[in-house]
């Protein structure tokens, strides 16, 4: 029973039970597509990843625009992510699952083991198949989202350089965690891990104890074509000639568990604290944007909705569902500035060159957090910490003042730069 516990967590940690079991169900099915031969790049994604639409398909932000910009010139080709559901004509690009000696090689480490954990480097059966896999595809380099343990090592037998795509705020909490690869004389990192910005590398380096290599490459999404044709679209669409001169504040609202309780109600509901409701509210010289956590959007929007609309009755300057359901990217091209209690937004706002204040929230975020997670950005003054209980004598000319507009040039310019250079060093 207790074996069998673990499996049951194994699946729930990583993925939606239903989810999981789709997946994989249609990787059983789907084990004999047959595999390309001699790519270039290998691609790696899980569906939570693929979750923009484009053209009417599933869209990687942070690896389909990496192949948009090599496909002309390179071989690509992307494998679902264990337990994934999505392929073939739902995603963009050449995607396919075929993952059943995934799930073959976990049963096998468990029967053998009497656990799902890594074991034996040079024995274990998912090793062993991922080698498999890539003696059949014979990649050159493979790009992914936080490579699993067992690909990295499969791939340096091999002589595959891994490459890991950021995701996220780097912390040493789950991927970035030396002790998880510590039994295996750490050889279970990618190669490299491509970073957004310097400040994400320099958290990196501290985390890691020097032990991974990295490179700051820019944010795919923000930094490739695709990126500056969602800046395009949306300029045409609204037609401002500078829309830094739009004071338009986004606010990120935290998605909750379910259950969750807070002494602040609006906390408890919407996921921002009773003193950022209230600054909203009595701030009319801005326009404010709320925009919904994507779980918040699928599972909870008419109910959100409403309690925005009821709360926000009287405030013609409060926009709540185009903001949620518009892109990230052109979300924050059109706002000065950003706020969130600690949604991972703010890097992306960074990315943007749009500057976050990160509240204070009592029993949910305070300074040590936000030093935790934004340290570097804080230090840098990209972000700026404002206790909660401050905020009814906040100056909001931090968004316009302290990272003005060349500044915010400057950051993005930067980002375009190593963007442009790692996909030349990917055509080579």
């Amino acid at each position: 029973m207790k074996h069998i516990f673990e499996l049951y967590n194994y699946v729930r940690e990583r993925h939606n039970i239903v989810w999981t079991f789709k997946g994989i169900f249609l990787a059983l099915i789907k084990s004999t597509n047959k595999l390309p031969k001699n790519v270039d790049i290998l691609f790696f994604c899980h569906d939570v990843h693929r979750h923009v639409k484009k053209n009417g398909k599933m869209y990687a932000p942070l690896l389909d625009p990496i192949i948009e910009e090599i496909e002309q010139d390179n071989e690509c080709f992307t494998l679902a992510s264990p337990f994934s559901k999505l392929s073939g004509k739902k995603c963009f690009g050449k995607v396919d699952i075929h993952n059943s000696f995934i799930i073959f090689a976990l049963l096998k480490r468990f029967f053998l083991n009497f656990s799902l954990k890594l074991m034996n480097v040079d024995n274990d059966p998912l090793i062993k198949g991922y080698e498999k896999i890539f003696k059949k595809i014979e990649p050159k380099k493979i790009l992914a989202i936080q490579p699993s343990i067992e690909l990295c090592i499969a791939a340096k037998k091999m002589n595959i350089k891994t490459f890991d795509v950021q995701h996220g705020i780097i912390t040493d909490v789950n991927y970035y965690n030396l002790s998880k690869r510590h039994s295996f004389n750490q050889l279970g990192w990618p190669d490299y891990i491509l970073c957004w910005d310097k400040e994400s590398e320099l958290r990196l380096k501290r985390l890691t104890d020097n032990k991974v290599n990295s490179k700051v490459v820019g944010h795919p999404s923000y930094h490739s074509g695709y990126g500056y044709l969602e800046r395009e679209n949306f300029q045409r669409k609204n037609n401002f000639k500078n829309l830094s001169l739009k004071k338009k504040i986004l606010v990120s609202l935290t998605y909750l568990d379910y259950g969750v309780d807070h002494e602040d109600s609006y906390y408890k509901e919407i996921g921002i604290p009773k003193e950022l409701v209230l600054l909203i509210k009595n701030t009319s010289e801005f326009e404010w944007h709320l925009r919904m956590h994507p779980v918040q959007l699928k599972y909870s929007h008419k109910r959100i909705s409403k309690y925005l609309k009821n709360l926000f009755s009287n405030n013609k300057n409060v926009y709540w569902e185009e903001p949620s359901k518009t892109s990230l990217s052109q979300a924050l091209f059109a706002s000065v500035g950003h706020i969130t209690v600690e949604s991972a937004t703010a890097l992306d706002a960074a990315q943007n060159s749009v500057p976050t204040i990160l509240i204070g929230c009592p029993g949910v975020s305070n300074r040590n957090k936000a030093d935790l997670y934004f340290k570097e950005y804080l230090d840098k003054k990209i972000m700026k910490f404002v206790d909660s209980k401050d905020l009814s004598n906040l100056s909001l000319d931090f968004f316009l003042s302290e990272f003005d507009f060349k500044k915010k040039n400057k950051f993005l310019d930067e980002g375009n730069k190593n963007f442009k250079n790692f996909v030349e060093e990917l055509k080579n």
